[in-house]
C-alpha cells in the first residue's frame, strides 16, 4: 500500500478543439496539516490543465490531507476548491471553466481575448441594456495573405472593456450573439496587408503617428491585398484560406524572411499590427492566424493577433497576462521551439522570451548558444536579436558582455518593429540602459520611446493605434 493519494484534475467545461490543449494551470497548496514529516517539497505542486484531456493529464499523488486548489487560465479565469485526499484512494475533482461564447471563437477565449459564456450572459441578466450605440466589434481571421474567396461568420461578444452592451440574443454553446436591432446604417470594417519593405520608414512612421494620420499605403510597406465587410452583429469574421505564403517549406531556412503587417481601420480608430506568418506547428503544418477587432466605443478600437496553434496558445494566452512563470511550465518544450526555430521562428522566439525571464539566471543553460543562432540564422528577425542583447546585458557574468548587447540592440533596431510587445520593451529599456555608454545607440533610444507610445501594451503580438479614424490619401 501506498501513503498517498492521487487527484485527477478536469476542466469541466465543453470544448470544440479538435485537439488535445493546454488551457491552464493549478497550485495545490496542502493546508489544515501540520505533520513535520511531511517536507516543504511536498506542501505544493503545479499541475497543467488540458482540455480533451487524456487519462493521465492533471494526474498527481499527494500525501493525505486538505488540499488548496488555485487554478489559474490562460484566459485569466481563476478556479478555486478545497479537497481532502486520503491515502490509496483517487479523487477526480472537475473543475467548473467557463466556456467560450461561441465555437469560433475558442482560441481568442483560450488567450483571454473574449471574455465566456457565463459573463455574458451574467451582464445580460443584471443590467438593463440600453439602445445601440454607434459601435461595432468584428472579427477578422487571417492565415497569410487575404484571398478572394471569403466566407463570414457570426462570432461572440466581449465584456468590461467599454458602455453597456446593447440587446442581444445569446443561444447555446454554438450559438450567435446579435443585435437585436441596428441603429442607422451598418459600419465597414476594412483590412489591409502589407509586406515590410523599409524598417526605418516603419520606425519613423510611427513616430509621424504621434501627431498626424499617415498615408493610405505608410512608408516602409508595400500593398498586397485588402478586405472589407459590412458589420451586422457584434462580432463578424473573415476566414481566409491558405495563401502561397502559408505553402512554403517549413523546413526551409529563410534569411531574408518578409515581416508582413495589417491595419484594420473603422469609424473608431485604426490598429496597426504585426502578423507572425507563416506559422507552422511542431509537425509541420500551417495554422491560421487572427485578427480579432473590437470596437468598445465610439472613441476606442481594439485589434488583437491570436494564433491558432494548440501547443502554445496557451503559453501566448500567458505571455499576455503577464504571468511568464505559468507561461514557462505550460510550455515545458519551449526549449524544442528553439531548436526548431527554422520551422517556425516566431515561436522560437516566444520562447526565448519565457526562458530568458524565468531561467536567465542558470549559468551554462544549454539554450544559449540556441538563442545566438536564432539571432545569426534570421537577420531580419528583431527579436533574435533582441533576445541575444537582454542575455548579454541581464544574464549571468559569464555571459555579460555589454558590448556585445549594445551591438544586438542596434542591429534589432535596424531591422525594425519586434513581432512581439514584450520584444519592445525589452528594446526600450535596453537602448536606455546602455546609451549613456554607446552614444551611438541614442537616436535609436529616442526613436523606440517615442514609437512604444503608440504600443498596446496589453497585446501579445506588436499592435500600434494610429490616429482616429481613416488613414489619409
Amino acid at each position: 500500500m501506498s501513503n498517498k493519494g492521487t487527484l485527477l484534475l478536469r476542466l469541466d467545461r465543453p470544448s470544440g478543439f479538435g485537439d488535445r490543449v493546454v488551457a491552464g494551470v493549478a497550485d495545490l497548496s496542502l493546508i489544515g496539516d501540520n505533520r513535520r514529516d511531511v517536507g516543504k517539497e511536498e506542501r505544493r505542486h503545479r499541475v497543467a490543465l488540458t482540455l480533451n484531456a487524456g487519462p493521465d493529464d492533471g494526474r498527481i499523488e499527494l500525501v493525505p490531507g486538505l488540499w488548496q486548489i488555485d487554478a489559474v487560465l490562460a484566459s485569466g479565469e481563476k478556479i478555486q476548491d478545497e479537497r481532502m485526499v486520503a491515502a490509496d484512494e483517487t479523487i477526480t475533482v472537475d473543475l467548473p471553466a467557463d466556456r467560450s461564447p461561441r465555437e469560433t471563437l475558442e482560441w481568442q477565449h483560450l488567450s483571454g481575448q473574449v471574455a465566456g459564456h457565463e459573463v455574458h450572459a451574467t451582464r445580460r441578466e443584471r443590467q438593463a441594456l440600453p439602445a445601440v450605440p454607434k459601435w461595432v466589434r468584428t472579427s477578422l481571421d487571417v492565415s497569410g495573405f487575404p484571398s478572394d474567396a471569403v466566407a463570414s461568420q457570426g462570432a461572440g461578444l466581449e465584456t468590461g472593456l467599454g458602455p453597456v452592451l446593447p440587446p442581444i440574443s445569446l443561444d447555446e454553446f454554438a450559438g450567435t450573439l446579435t443585435f437585436d436591432e441596428f441603429a442607422g446604417p451598418s459600419p465597414v470594417a476594412k483590412c489591409s496587408y502589407y509586406g515590410q519593405t523599409d524598417a526605418a520608414a516603419m520606425w519613423q512612421m510611427l513616430v509621424d503617428a504621434l501627431d498626424t494620420q499617415p498615408p493610405a499605403i505608410p512608408p516602409g510597406l508595400s500593398a498586397l491585398g485588402q478586405e472589407e465587410q459590412q458589420v451586422q452583429d457584434l462580432y463578424s469574421s473573415f476566414i481566409v484560406p491558405d495563401s502561397d505564403l502559408q505553402s512554403a517549406d517549413p523546413e526551409e531556412t529563410v534569411a531574408e524572411r518578409v515581416h508582413y503587417w495589417a491595419i484594420v481601420e473603422a469609424p473608431s480608430g485604426s490598429s496597426l499590427l504585426s502578423l507572425p506568418v507563416p506559422w507552422y506547428d511542431k509537425d509541420g503544418s500551417s495554422r491560421d492566424v487572427g485578427i480579432l477587432v473590437r470596437h468598445v466605443s465610439n472613441d476606442l478600437s481594439l485589434a488583437e493577433v491570436a494564433v491558432r496553434d494548440p501547443d502554445i496558445a496557451a503559453m501566448l494566452g500567458y505571455l499576455r497576462n503577464n504571468r511568464l512563470t505559468e507561461a514557462a511550465f505550460v510550455t515545458k518544450d519551449y526549449e524544442r521551439w528553439l531548436w526548431s526555430k527554422r520551422r517556425n521562428p516566431f515561436a522560437a522566439a516566444a520562447g526565448g522570451y519565457v526562458l530568458l525571464a524565468t531561467q536567465l539566471g542558470f549559468e551554462n543553460a544549454p539554450w544559449t548558444d540556441w538563442i545566438r543562432n536564432l539571432n545569426g540564422w534570421f537577420p531580419t528577425i528583431p527579436d533574435g536579436a533582441i533576445l541575444e542583447g537582454y542575455m548579454c546585458l541581464n544574464g549571468p557574468k559569464p555571459l555579460r558582455d555589454f558590448e556585445r548587447a549594445a551591438q544586438c540592440f542596434q542591429s534589432a533596431f535596424e531591422r525594425g518593429i519586434p513581432h512581439y510587445t514584450i520584444g519592445l520593451s525589452w528594446l526600450r529599456s535596453g537602448l536606455r540602459s546602455l546609451e549613456a555608454d554607446f552614444g551611438h545607440l541614442k537616436d535609436a533610444s529616442e526613436t523606440v520611446s517615442l514609437a512604444s507610445r503608440l504600443a498596446e501594451t496589453s497585446q501579445v503580438f506588436s499592435s500600434f493605434r494610429l490616429k482616429r479614424g481613416q488613414t489619409s490619401d
